[in-house]
């Protein structure tokens, strides 16, 4: 594709997409590139670390989380953290246009 023919991305989308990088890397500078078990109740709103392990073992949790050889507990991205987040956002808004 030429310059001519490309599509110009919005103002809009441009604004969300710099939004979610200037979190991701903040994030990032504070906890590093993974979010350990205890970061991860913090963040998602759960009471308890064992709640948190329930909803991974049932498959509830729509966040990728992973269990490093040598290490316990869970582990996420930082980045797909945020896009996990990103993610919920966007439900919200298509549910609230359902409704109307």
């Amino acid at each position: 594709m030429d310059e001519k023919t490309q599509p110009e991305a919005s103002p809009a989308v441009v604004e969300i997409e710099s939004a979610r990088d200037v979190v991701c890397r903040q994030l990032v500078k504070v906890y590093g590139p993974l979010l350990n078990r205890d970061q991860l109740v913090q963040f998602l709103g759960f009471r308890t670390a064992e709640a948190l392990e329930r909803s991974v073992e049932r498959g509830q949790l729509g966040l990728k989380v992973i269990r490093l050889p040598h290490r316990q507990g869970l582990f996420a991205r930082t980045s797909d953290l945020v896009d996990y987040l990103d993610s919920l956002d966007q439900h919200v808004i298509q549910r609230k246009e359902r409704k109307v």
